[in-house]
């Protein structure tokens, strides 16, 4: 008999990520459904449904972490852990950030440690230049 292919519902959704000990935005990385799009799903009833390329993109990303659908068979659908020892499978989640702009700073920062260059790194410079500049002119006219 064909596996049913399985019906992502935001109880298991939830209880996927919990297991991974992934945030919302864990998911988000590694699946690219967008974040409000987990969150509205994560918040509807068991009987809600979300697009197919979005549901497909979520159970991908799961079952890349390690994790494994059980279909519902009579005893309801389900989530293990595909090996033996999930130690491995789980993921460290990220430090929360107080604000979009701190991670943003902390994902600059990461980028630059790198030495990956980044968008926008010349005006950055300029701009610096032209306050300088102007600090300079405040303090001739003060002094």
């Amino acid at each position: 008999m064909p596996q049913q292919p399985i019906r992502l519902t935001p109880r298991l959704c939830r209880a996927a990520r919990a297991m991974l000990g992934w945030r919302q935005a864990d998911l988000f990385e590694a699946s690219k459904v967008p974040a409000p799009t987990i969150e509205a799903f994560e918040a509807k009833p068991e009987s809600a449904r979300m697009m197919g390329a979005n549901m497909r993109a979520l159970i991908a990303a799961f079952e890349a972490a390690g994790l494994e659908f059980i279909p519902e068979n009579g005893g309801g659908a389900g989530i293990r852990f595909r090996d033996a020892n999930p130690v491995s499978a789980v993921r460290t989640p990220k430090p929360p950030y107080s604000s979009m702009a701190e991670k943003a700073a902390m994902e600059r920062a990461e980028r630059r440690e790198r030495g990956e260059p980044l968008p926008g790194d010349e005006a950055d410079e300029a701009v610096w230049q032209e306050m300088q500049a102007e600090h300079a002119r405040m303090r001739g006219r003060q002094g």
